[in-house]
């Protein structure tokens, strides 16, 4: 039985708790390391980023929003006293790529895998957005910390180049990067446009960008039927019983040890360790997995 199956939708609550440190000691056997985001009250989120580790460099799934998830970022490379050779972008949501350019600025050869749905958003979706900001902006309504985070949005999307892809994800399929074989996978019309999630076989590693977020079907970039069809590829439900389906065809059968979200708590992640505990210690009970 998967790890997938077992685990169904319970998951996604499940890894509220299961965050790493902001930066860890540098440890040449890691093998992937989470760097937190947050979701604060009154200002934009930052996306969880992960490093993964591969023979030539670090690989970088996500950049985060704000200048201090940046500078985690830098430390942590800067621990591991390895380059970051490669970004993913699991989709454009500026809580996971802000951070590009100033990744990009420190680490120049690195290479962007991302979908192409960027385009689009920049034409529309952040175009209107950009102008409901400057107005709100223009209204002398916003905060300090708010008209900051609304100016290092813009000055991302005015160095839209550090947003798109060098490698378009186009299709799914198995990828070498920086040396480590993954499996890119892509998701149209789901939470985006175009939204990348990353299977490591060999590591039992899946990271699912926003595609196991509670709110995907009501956001106002996403396609509710293809993000159904996108979690149909990670897992299916098709008798309605809220826990996942085994695959019919045993070689679609996946056993990760790890699942990696999108979105750490609100607030300080230490105070829902001991709420969590229990049900954290039955998932690992009953998966015999690490949660």
């Amino acid at each position: 039985m998967s790890i997938i199956e077992k685990l169904g939708w319970a998951v996604a609550a499940a890894t509220l708790a299961a965050c790493s440190p902001g930066v860890a000691e540098a440890d040449n056997s890691i093998d992937y390391h989470v760097i937190p985001g947050s979701f604060e009250p009154g200002r934009g989120p930052d996306g969880n980023s992960v490093f993964l580790d591969a023979p030539e460099g670090l690989i970088l799934v996500d950049t985060g929003r704000h200048p201090a998830h940046r500078d985690k970022l830098l430390a942590y490379a800067e621990a591991r006293g390895k380059p970051i050779v490669a970004i993913v972008n699991t989709h454009w949501h500026l809580d996971h790529t802000t951070g590009n350019a100033d990744i990009l600025a420190a680490y120049p050869g690195a290479d962007v895998y991302a979908s192409l749905a960027i385009d689009g958003a920049l034409a529309g979706f952040l175009r209107e957005s950009r102008e409901k900001a400057e107005a709100f902006l223009a209204s002398g309504k916003a905060s300090a910390e708010q008209a900051a985070e609304i100016r290092r949005g813009h000055a991302a999307l005015d160095d839209a180049e550090a947003l798109r892809p060098t490698v378009p994800v186009t299709a799914s399929g198995e990828r070498t990067i920086a040396g480590r074989a993954l499996q890119l996978n892509l998701a149209p019309y789901a939470a985006t446009e175009g939204d990348v999630w990353i299977y490591d076989e060999a590591a039992g590693l899946l990271i699912a960008g926003d595609l196991v977020v509670g709110l995907v079907p009501f956001m106002d970039t996403a396609c509710p039927e293809g993000w159904r069809g996108a979690l149909d590829a990670m897992f299916c439900d098709a008798n309605g019983d809220l826990v996942a389906d085994a695959p019919t065809d045993e070689s679609m059968l996946k056993d990760p040890s790890t699942l990696v979200f999108a979105y750490t708590p609100v607030e300080d992640p230490a105070i829902y360790e001991d709420i969590w505990t229990p049900f954290i210690d039955h998932l690992s009970e009953v998966t015999g997995k690490k949660v």
